[in-house]
């Protein structure tokens, strides 16, 4: 592991050349703070098909099982927008 250093100047994070060419331009990144401790990680999604490969196709969800799941998320979602949390 490499230590390099980065500045603020006027409010934004400038990181170094070396850290800009490793990133890419549709990079995400993801910020870990813990007490006086900032991690920075390159976070790249996957895309659905790396994620469909994934999934084990030896169990058949049954029809009801979805419905009734979907059913749960959508209840979940209107009781969220009608009592958002503080």
């Amino acid at each position: 592991m490499e230590l390099i250093t980065a500045g603020i100047k006027n409010g934004a994070l400038e990181l170094p050349n070396e850290v800009l060419t490793w990133l890419k331009p549709d990079d995400r990144l993801m910020f870990y703070i813990e007490g006086d401790t900032l991690i920075l990680k390159k976070v790249n999604p996957l895309r659905l098909s790396e994620l469909a490969d994934r999934i084990s196709t030896d169990v058949e969800i049954p029809l009801q099982e979805i419905v009734d799941e979907v059913h749960r998320y959508r209840e979940e979602k209107r009781h969220a927008l009608e009592f958002p949390s503080a």
